[in-house]
Formats: C-alpha cells, sequence, structure tokens
C-alpha cells in the first residue's frame, strides 16, 4: 500500500543509486595489514580504475572518498567529478599491526 498522496510512477518520483568501490590495489600491500597506512596506489590498481572507469556509464555523480591518497587517486580515475574527503570512511585502523605483514603477525600469536 502506498502512502497517502506518493506516487511511485509520478515523473516526479526520483531514485537514488549508491555505488560503492572500494580502492584499488596499493602500491607494496600485497601480504600487509595497511588499514591507515597511506600508500599510493600501484599500477595494477591504476589498471583496475581505468578499467572499471570504462565500464561505468556516463552518469551524474557525487564521489565521497577517504582521505587516503589510494582513496582519493582512485575516485580521481573513477570521473572528473568533485571529490569531498570525508575521514570516516578510511579502512579499519590497526593500531601497531599497520603496515607490517600478515605472515609476521601470524608467527607472533
Amino acid at each position: 500500500m502506498a502512502a497517502s498522496g506518493y506516487d511511485a510512477t509520478s515523473e516526479h518520483a526520483t531514485s537514488t543509486r549508491l555505488h560503492f568501490v572500494r580502492d584499488g590495489r596499493a602500491f607494496g600491500s600485497d601480504g600487509r595489514c595497511i588499514g591507515h597506512t597511506d600508500l599510493h596506489l600501484s599500477a595494477a590498481g591504476r589498471r583496475a580504475c581505468r578499467l572499471l572507469a570504462y565500464a561505468m556509464p556516463e552518469m551524474d555523480v557525487r564521489l565521497i572518498s577517504s582521505d587516503l591518497r589510494r582513496a582519493q587517486a582512485t575516485a580521481q580515475l573513477l570521473s572528473t567529478a568533485a571529490i569531498s574527503t570525508e575521514p570516516r570512511l578510511r579502512e579499519m585502523h590497526f593500531g601497531d599491526w599497520d603496515g607490517r605483514s600478515w605472515a609476521e603477525l601470524d608467527l607472533e600469536t
């Protein structure tokens, strides 16, 4: 049952579509815990972003990215739209583990 006065078929009805994109692979991230570590995109990460941008249809977008370099670069490669920065979108903070290899951490636990 539709809410009173609302007609989903109306020419005034609009919808919002959200696309969540994880940042591209970062330089030096293989096998590492890199939550807040601020790394640049690797060549493979840049290629993946360009492929995604090519596959995405042209649309009016609003980009919101974390303040990390890899996330900012990913957003820049996907669209020419302005990017809003939101630090709360950063990956999980791993504290003392950040930047260390998973293998090294396995040996400690």
